[in-house]
């Protein structure tokens, strides 16, 4: 009997997987069966190319060394605007969870940020600092107010009354750090990390395309636009695109130890 129930489990299990495989492959076909279509109904490769175009092109960019110069220009550039956003947000939110005065002081002008058109702030940016720095600092501005909010909510959900409890019984700072607090903020604090990492990367390239940024995939699209090669301009989003779910997915796969541990209770 036992043995009839493991296969069984092991047999629902290889059919779940086999599912979850599936159902992002329905979703591609789909959206390449409409796109396709589109591109019958549209008749012009310089309205919408059809995919077997926009493939033919992808290769073709990936096979160019000028093509990942920028690739990496782009993602290193990502990658360092993302570190300082989080980074600014997490003392921004740790010191607006110990102050109340602190919090109220900052919260008006997060909400500036917030609410900042992004258009607006990059066209400025570029009248006062070098392409490439204005399209950080844009991203900067974008994505550390969201990233100081979901911190903050993070802290703020953590059990007070526990807490208080812990240094009343005179537990060491270090183990309520390591066994309480940090196990109750990091589910937030990684789907925070994979969002906003993907998010960053795209706000990054439309940054790029507007200040026309040298060496970069936001400066091809620009020159893609400009020459009416839509082909191309698909390839490189379809290459953003790829880059951000990779990076999202990334995150959330390297986080799977640290899950382990935090049912663990914070214990190695």
């Amino acid at each position: 009997m036992k043995r009839t129930d493991g296969k069984h489990a092991e047999a629902s299990g290889a059919v779940k997987i086999l599912f979850n495989m599936l159902y992002p492959l329905i979703t591609v076909g789909a959206v390449l069966l409409v796109w396709y279509l589109g591109s019958l109904a549209a008749h012009s490769a310089i309205v919408l190319p059809a995919p077997a175009a926009t493939l033919e092109r992808l290769l073709g960019l990936l096979r160019a060394g000028e093509f990942w110069r920028s690739f990496a220009n782009t993602l290193l550039r990502s990658l360092f605007s993302f570190c300082l956003s989080f980074l600014l947000a997490a003392g921004l939110g740790v010191s607006s969870r110990l102050f109340g005065v602190f919090r109220r002081l900052i919260e008006p002008l997060i909400a500036i940020f917030r609410a900042l058109p992004t258009v607006a702030v990059i066209l400025l940016l570029v009248l006062w600092m070098s392409p490439g720095g204005a399209a950080v600092a844009v991203a900067l501005l974008v994505i550390m107010p969201t990233l100081y909010a979901a911190l903050l909510s993070a802290l703020d959900n953590i059990d007070q009354p526990l807490f208080d409890m812990c240094r009343v019984f005179g537990v060491k700072r270090s183990r309520i750090l390591g066994r309480m607090i940090l196990p109750m903020l990091l589910p937030e604090v990684i789907l925070t990390l994979a969002s906003g990492l993907s998010l960053n990367l795209k706000l990054l390239v439309a940054a790029e395309v507007l200040s026309n940024t040298a060496h970069s995939l936001g400066a091809m699209m620009n020159a893609a636009k400009i020459y009416f090669d839509t082909a191309e301009l698909l390839a490189l989003t379809i290459v953003s695109v790829v880059a951000a779910v990779l990076m999202e997915w990334g995150i959330k796969t390297a986080a799977k130890p640290l899950y382990r541990w935090k049912d663990a209770g914070g214990r190695v």
